[in-house]
Protein backbone atom coordinates (compact mmCIF):
# COMPACT_ATOMS: atom_id res chain seq x y z
CA UNK A 1 0.00 0.00 0.00
CA UNK A 2 3.00 2.44 -0.34
CA UNK A 3 2.59 5.76 -1.64
CA UNK A 4 -1.52 5.48 -0.78
CA UNK A 5 -2.27 8.93 0.33
CA UNK A 6 -5.65 7.87 1.46
CA UNK A 7 -4.44 5.33 3.87
CA UNK A 8 -4.84 6.07 7.62
CA UNK A 9 -4.92 4.70 10.80
CA UNK A 10 -8.23 3.08 10.42
CA UNK A 11 -7.02 0.95 7.92
CA UNK A 12 -4.27 -0.38 10.19
CA UNK A 13 -6.47 -0.93 12.76
CA UNK A 14 -8.72 -3.27 9.69
CA UNK A 15 -5.02 -4.72 9.01
CA UNK A 16 -4.03 -5.59 12.81
CA UNK A 17 -6.89 -8.30 12.73
CA UNK A 18 -4.69 -9.95 9.96
CA UNK A 19 -2.70 -12.00 13.04
CA UNK A 20 -0.43 -14.14 9.67
CA UNK A 21 0.46 -10.85 8.41
CA UNK A 22 4.45 -11.06 7.97
CA UNK A 23 5.25 -8.03 5.61
CA UNK A 24 3.86 -4.74 6.29
CA UNK A 25 4.97 -1.79 3.30
CA UNK A 26 3.27 1.58 4.16
CA UNK A 27 5.80 3.95 2.28
CA UNK A 28 5.07 7.48 1.77
CA UNK A 29 1.77 7.67 3.27
CA UNK A 30 0.78 10.43 4.73
CA UNK A 31 -2.33 10.16 6.86
CA UNK A 32 -0.86 7.00 9.13
CA UNK A 33 0.24 7.88 12.31
CA UNK A 34 1.83 6.32 15.76
CA UNK A 35 -1.59 4.45 16.49
CA UNK A 36 -1.88 2.67 13.32
CA UNK A 37 1.82 1.48 13.43
CA UNK A 38 1.18 0.47 17.08
CA UNK A 39 -1.53 -1.44 16.60
CA UNK A 40 0.06 -3.51 13.27
CA UNK A 41 2.64 -4.17 16.74
CA UNK A 42 0.24 -5.29 19.01
CA UNK A 43 -1.83 -7.15 16.55
CA UNK A 44 0.59 -8.50 13.92
CA UNK A 45 3.45 -10.15 16.05
CA UNK A 46 5.05 -12.50 13.16
CA UNK A 47 5.38 -9.27 11.47
CA UNK A 48 9.51 -9.97 10.13
CA UNK A 49 9.78 -6.90 7.83
CA UNK A 50 7.85 -3.14 7.88
CA UNK A 51 8.83 -0.13 5.77
CA UNK A 52 7.45 2.80 6.94
CA UNK A 53 10.03 5.22 5.22
CA UNK A 54 8.11 8.87 4.53
CA UNK A 55 5.80 8.32 6.82
CA UNK A 56 6.05 11.88 8.71
CA UNK A 57 3.35 11.60 11.25
CA UNK A 58 5.30 8.17 13.18
CA UNK A 59 7.13 8.86 15.98
CA UNK A 60 7.55 7.34 19.64
CA UNK A 61 4.31 6.34 20.34
CA UNK A 62 4.91 3.41 17.82
CA UNK A 63 8.24 2.48 18.78
CA UNK A 64 7.25 1.72 22.46
CA UNK A 65 4.86 -0.77 20.99
CA UNK A 66 7.16 -2.20 18.02
CA UNK A 67 9.91 -2.52 20.88
CA UNK A 68 7.59 -5.00 22.80
CA UNK A 69 5.40 -7.24 20.70
CA UNK A 70 7.57 -7.22 17.33
CA UNK A 71 10.46 -9.51 18.50
CA UNK A 72 10.14 -11.04 14.90
CA UNK A 73 11.40 -8.15 13.25
CA UNK A 74 14.31 -8.93 10.84
CA UNK A 75 14.00 -5.54 9.03
CA UNK A 76 13.19 -2.09 9.50
CA UNK A 77 13.23 0.33 6.97
CA UNK A 78 12.17 3.83 7.30
CA UNK A 79 14.33 7.07 5.93
CA UNK A 80 14.00 10.88 7.55
CA UNK A 81 10.39 11.62 8.74
CA UNK A 82 9.73 8.73 10.42
CA UNK A 83 12.30 7.49 12.40
CA UNK A 84 14.24 4.17 11.57
CA UNK A 85 16.39 3.77 8.26
CA UNK A 86 17.82 0.45 7.84
CA UNK A 87 17.53 -2.00 10.65
CA UNK A 88 18.71 -5.86 9.77
CA UNK A 89 18.26 -8.11 12.36
CA UNK A 90 19.14 -11.48 11.77
CA UNK A 91 19.10 -14.62 13.92
CA UNK A 92 22.87 -15.03 15.18
CA UNK A 93 23.27 -18.13 13.17
CA UNK A 94 22.84 -16.66 10.20
CA UNK A 95 25.80 -14.17 10.42
CA UNK A 96 29.05 -15.40 9.47
CA UNK A 97 31.59 -14.52 11.77
CA UNK A 98 29.10 -12.79 14.03
CA UNK A 99 29.45 -12.27 17.88
CA UNK A 100 25.65 -12.38 20.15
CA UNK A 101 25.96 -9.01 21.16
CA UNK A 102 24.84 -8.08 24.40
CA UNK A 103 23.24 -12.09 24.75
CA UNK A 104 19.88 -11.48 23.10
CA UNK A 105 20.29 -14.03 20.45
CA UNK A 106 19.87 -11.53 17.84
CA UNK A 107 22.33 -9.09 15.72
CA UNK A 108 20.85 -5.53 14.89
CA UNK A 109 23.41 -3.98 12.67
CA UNK A 110 22.12 0.10 12.23
CA UNK A 111 19.35 1.87 13.16
CA UNK A 112 19.26 5.43 11.27
CA UNK A 113 17.42 8.30 12.80
CA UNK A 114 17.35 11.55 11.27
CA UNK A 115 14.42 13.95 10.59
CA UNK A 116 11.82 12.12 12.28
CA UNK A 117 9.93 12.70 15.28
CA UNK A 118 11.26 9.98 17.48
CA UNK A 119 12.36 11.50 20.71
CA UNK A 120 14.38 9.95 23.97
CA UNK A 121 11.20 7.48 24.82
CA UNK A 122 11.54 6.37 21.72
CA UNK A 123 15.14 5.90 21.08
CA UNK A 124 15.63 4.33 24.62
CA UNK A 125 12.82 1.94 23.98
CA UNK A 126 14.63 0.96 21.02
CA UNK A 127 18.07 0.49 22.55
CA UNK A 128 16.80 -1.30 25.77
CA UNK A 129 15.79 -4.26 23.02
CA UNK A 130 18.24 -3.83 19.93
CA UNK A 131 21.62 -5.24 19.98
CA UNK A 132 22.86 -2.52 18.03
CA UNK A 133 26.70 -2.15 16.32
CA UNK A 134 25.65 0.80 14.68
CA UNK A 135 23.99 4.06 15.06
CA UNK A 136 23.01 7.51 13.82
CA UNK A 137 21.75 10.34 15.04
CA UNK A 138 20.86 13.68 13.01
CA UNK A 139 18.30 16.43 13.17
CA UNK A 140 15.60 14.69 16.04
CA UNK A 141 14.34 18.13 17.51
CA UNK A 142 12.50 16.20 20.32
CA UNK A 143 16.09 14.27 21.26
CA UNK A 144 17.42 15.61 24.17
CA UNK A 145 21.54 15.28 25.20
CA UNK A 146 20.24 13.22 28.19
CA UNK A 147 18.17 11.00 26.49
CA UNK A 148 20.96 10.35 23.59
CA UNK A 149 23.43 9.86 26.44
CA UNK A 150 21.00 7.21 28.39
CA UNK A 151 21.00 5.62 24.82
CA UNK A 152 24.29 5.02 23.77
CA UNK A 153 24.99 3.79 27.12
CA UNK A 154 22.03 1.16 27.04
CA UNK A 155 23.54 -0.13 23.76
CA UNK A 156 26.78 -1.98 24.69
CA UNK A 157 27.36 -3.59 21.42
CA UNK A 158 28.02 -0.04 20.22
CA UNK A 159 31.01 0.24 17.48
CA UNK A 160 30.00 2.95 15.18
CA UNK A 161 28.04 6.48 15.96
CA UNK A 162 27.31 9.32 13.37
CA UNK A 163 26.18 12.27 15.31
CA UNK A 164 25.23 15.60 14.45
CA UNK A 165 28.32 17.89 15.32
CA UNK A 166 25.72 19.97 17.71
CA UNK A 167 25.74 17.02 19.92
CA UNK A 168 29.84 17.26 20.25
CA UNK A 169 29.79 20.18 22.64
CA UNK A 170 26.48 19.02 24.73
CA UNK A 171 27.82 15.67 25.55
CA UNK A 172 30.38 15.05 28.86
CA UNK A 173 33.59 14.48 27.20
CA UNK A 174 33.71 11.16 30.07
CA UNK A 175 30.67 9.52 28.22
CA UNK A 176 32.91 9.64 25.07
CA UNK A 177 35.42 8.17 26.54
CA UNK A 178 33.77 5.32 27.83
CA UNK A 179 32.10 4.37 25.03
CA UNK A 180 35.20 4.11 22.66
CA UNK A 181 37.18 2.52 25.51
CA UNK A 182 34.47 -0.20 24.58
CA UNK A 183 35.30 0.08 21.33
CA UNK A 184 32.81 2.19 19.86
CA UNK A 185 33.88 5.11 16.96
CA UNK A 186 32.35 8.18 16.72
CA UNK A 187 31.97 10.25 13.20
CA UNK A 188 30.63 13.79 13.42
CA UNK A 189 28.63 15.06 10.68
CA UNK A 190 27.95 19.31 10.21
CA UNK A 191 24.85 18.62 7.70
CA UNK A 192 22.29 21.42 7.38
CA UNK A 193 18.67 20.94 8.24
CA UNK A 194 17.03 19.58 4.87
CA UNK A 195 13.30 21.08 4.39
CA UNK A 196 11.31 17.53 3.76
CA UNK A 197 8.70 18.11 1.21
Amino acid sequence: MSYCIDITDSSLLSLSKCSRLNTFESRGCPLITSLGLAAIAVGCKQLIKLDIKKCHNIGDAAMLPLAHFSQNLRQVFSLWQSGLYYLPCLPKQQLENSTDIGGCGMVFLQITLSYSSVTDVGLLALASISCLQSMTVLHLKGLTPSGLAAALLACGGLTKVKLHLSFKSLLPLPLFEHLEARGCVFEWRDKEFQVCP
